[in-house]
């Protein structure tokens, strides 16, 4: 009796059970996202692989910097001489990013504890 009962309410039972879901495989045997084509997917990776190489490329890490030793070479290029006399040294200066002292003071203020 009981086992006629069971039996008779399984059809039931498997009514509320999910569907399963049969996807079609991919050449990756991979994720592949709902609604997208295997080569859609790929083309969006790459585009996305793509543009973060770039702003990478366009923001590099670390601070660029001139070695003493290629910078001296640069210079002694660059020097001029007349005779014994050095007429132009090719040194190169620091970028002036202020022009007077009221410019400064405009940016950063007079304040006595800044400096302190």
């Amino acid at each position: 009796m009981k086992l006629t009962a069971v039996l008779a309410l399984a059809p039931l039972a498997l009514g509320f059970a999910p569907a399963a879901q049969q996807r079609a495989p991919t050449a990756l045997n991979g994720y592949v996202p709902k609604g997208l084509t295997e080569a859609q997917y790929k083309a969006a990776m790459a585009a996305d692989k793509s543009k973060a190489q770039a702003n990478k490329s366009k923001f590099p890490k670390g601070k660029k910097t001139l070695d003493i030793a290629d910078w001296l070479v640069q210079m002694e290029k660059k020097q001029t001489l007349k005779g014994d006399k050095v007429v132009g040294s090719g040194h190169s200066y620091a970028k002036q990013k202020f022009s007077t002292k009221s410019a400064f003071d405009k940016v950063f203020g007079t304040n006595k504890e800044m400096w302190e």
